[in-house]
């Protein structure tokens, strides 16, 4: 009963005890806890948010934007994660400029003034701390500015390519309506004048798909086992196709017998006239026919028409993804199934042996992918006289009466241009061809048209980005202009003894210079190489998703890496001799004195 009373009396200061109006309940108790007591820091905390940040956009917000299709929020979440990236990797550069510096003092430093190497060391390792944030801001100027740079300028290439490839050609129409076909009756003659007048070079044309016709219901490729089906669009294709468009986007991951292909004039093999030229007779590879259970056909009927198909195979070119979907390879054969419908509504399927010239993973005018996600989307390319006897097929099987034998209808017309045809001359071509098509069932696409476009508009970029950098570099110059006055201050009896002990004015000063070009040049080094693998990262990924080659010539921007690299120096002389100049008119007396 004593204890409690008398150890909280104890505890209370000297005046709390002699109170004797002090009541318990009127006490109040302050205890300050630091959260680095309890292990939490603030940049461990802060590092914690970031991580989670990052974690949650990578494994939620990027997927849920890839599934509902928003593209622009996919890559812009990528490029943020880039820049990140950039940041960081700037910082943890900041690690290498002592080894980077001491380096660039061996290449600055030379002739009469090697002496001063020693000198140029001390000084920087002196002023390490305060050059330090000079140092970062200047890499991460220079990194951004490549980094800008050069993934705008590969971007438009890779932007480029997908506009061409999505359009085949340079010149293209493609009709919108199978009952408004592009007519090679009306066209050929405006294109028969133009390449006598040297404006055209050659021109093709691309059938409609065997669905659009109304004979097929679907048209569908599968495996000789028939253990999967995948619906493809069969088209009609001519052989000088390669000769037409922009053939150095052919992405051909499997072929046939290399003696089937020649190489086209960008050097890839031309898989469409492969097709062409050669009897597809499979006689030699006919199994032995085999009667199933419960069926009453005639065992010679059926190897007889099991002979048929195989001495009548059709080539064909299909997509690269049918190697995962359906385990094709040019070695197997395939089938082509052909669904239609009689007079009655009863269902008719015709099946044909297929032989696969080659499978392909990107082909100028069509969207030919490797991912089996979108394997429904690529067609199936087979030569125009073979999609003629399909079509002819579909109609007999359809039992459907017919003034005249239905012909195959053009779907897209691609023009070639001759190399070197002026603008004025493209302009006049392409609006005669206008004039021929119908203005609303017809779209007309002038791919050099939107290619020099992209061209103007990269180069405008490239002057934006010229621009940038010359108020970057004046940012920088500034900033490193108030660092070396401050060092200058803050060393000045160094300077003073320095010259008291015989060393010149002006070697004074030039130590500073080339402490000043060792910390710009590091940073003009290390800030290059990350920008430019920054920006070769997310190129190639873009590339890669979306299966376009990667052209690196001419991607590098050297006009404004040396106007940078000028600049750069230019800021290093000027902000580092303008403050260490006002100490060489002094007296030493004076500086030593501190009086400067």
């Amino acid at each position: 009963c004593n204890v409690v009373p008398i150890r909280r009396a104890l505890s209370r200061t000297l005046r709390d005890s002699l109170d004797l109006y002090h009541q318990t309940f009127a006490q109040t108790t302050v205890l300050m806890v630091k959260l680095e007591s309890l292990g939490l820091e603030p940049w461990q905390t802060g590092m914690a948010i970031l991580l989670v940040t990052v974690g949650f956009m990578v494994y939620y917000i990027l997927p849920l934007c890839f599934l509902f299709e928003q593209l622009p929020a996919f890559f812009a979440i990528l490029n943020t994660l880039m820049l990140g990236m950039l940041v960081g990797m700037c910082m943890v550069a900041q690690a290498l400029q002592p080894f980077v510096q001491r380096v660039l003092v061996h290449a600055v430093v030379w002739g009469p003034d090697r002496r001063l190497k020693h000198l140029v060391r001390k000084n920087m390792v002196g002023h390490h701390r305060r050059a330090a944030l000079s140092h970062l801001m200047f890499s991460m100027s220079v990194a951004s500015l490549i980094f800008g740079g050069v993934s705008m300028s590969l971007l438009t290439s890779a932007i480029t390519g997908e506009v061409q490839i999505l359009n085949g050609a340079d010149v293209s129409a493609t009709s919108l309506s199978y009952k408004y076909p592009v007519e090679p009756s009306v066209c050929d003659p405006l294109l028969e004048q133009q390449k006598s007048l040297g404006v055209v070079d050659t021109w093709t044309y691309l059938t409609f798909s065997l669905a659009k016709t109304g004979l097929a219901d679907r048209t569908l490729v599968s495996n000789l086992v028939d253990f999967s089906a995948t619906r493809q669009d069969i088209v009609g294709v001519q052989p000088n196709y390669l000769q037409v468009t922009f053939n150095q986007f052919v992405m051909a991951p499997e072929r046939g017998p290399r003696e089937w292909f020649h190489e086209t004039a960008s050097g890839t093999p031309d898989v469409i006239a492969a097709m062409f030229g050669r009897s597809f007779d499979l006689t030699a590879e006919v199994p032995w026919y085999a009667v199933e259970d419960g069926e009453e056909e005639d065992p010679e009927h059926g190897q007889a028409e099991l002979e048929r198909k195989y001495r009548q195979a059709v080539p064909v070119v299909a997509s690269a993804s049918l190697q995962t979907t359906l385990g094709l390879t040019c070695d197997t054969k395939a089938t082509l199934l052909l669904d239609t419908h009689d007079v009655t509504g009863a269902a008719v399927r015709e099946k044909w042996l297929a032989v696969p010239v080659a499978l392909v993973s990107k082909l100028p005018g069509f969207l030919f992918t490797a991912y089996t996600v979108a394997s429904t989307f690529s067609p199936a390319l087979v030569p125009l006289p073979w999609y003629a006897t399909l079509l002819s097929k579909a109609a007999n099987a359809s039992q459907q009466v017919f003034a005249e034998p239905p012909q195959p209808k053009m779907q897209r017309l691609l023009v070639r241009l001759r190399q070197g045809c002026s603008t004025a001359a493209r302009q006049d071509m392409v609006n005669g061809l206008r004039s021929l098509l119908d203005q609303d069932m017809h779209l007309l696409v002038d791919t050099t048209d939107l290619v020099v476009s992209a061209g103007t508009a990269n180069s405008l970029i490239t002057i934006f980005f010229n621009g940038l950098s010359v108020f970057c570099m004046a940012l920088c110059e500034f900033m490193l202009w108030l660092s070396f006055t401050a060092n200058v201050r803050t060393n000045s009896w160094e300077f003073g003894v320095l010259r008291s002990l015989g060393l010149d004015s002006k070697a004074a000063v030039r130590v500073y210079v080339y402490e000043a070009l060792c910390l710009v040049l590091s940073g003009f080094v290390m800030g290059t190489v990350i920008g430019l693998g920054i920006a070769l990262t997310i190129t190639v990924q873009f590339n890669v998703f979306f299966e376009i080659p990667v052209d690196f010539v001419g991607a590098f921007p050297a006009v404004m890496f040396m106007s940078l690299l000028v600049l750069s120096i230019s800021a290093a002389v000027a902000g580092s001799w303008l403050p260490a100049s006002q100490l060489q008119a002094k007296r030493i007396a004076s500086v030593l004195k501190g009086l400067a």
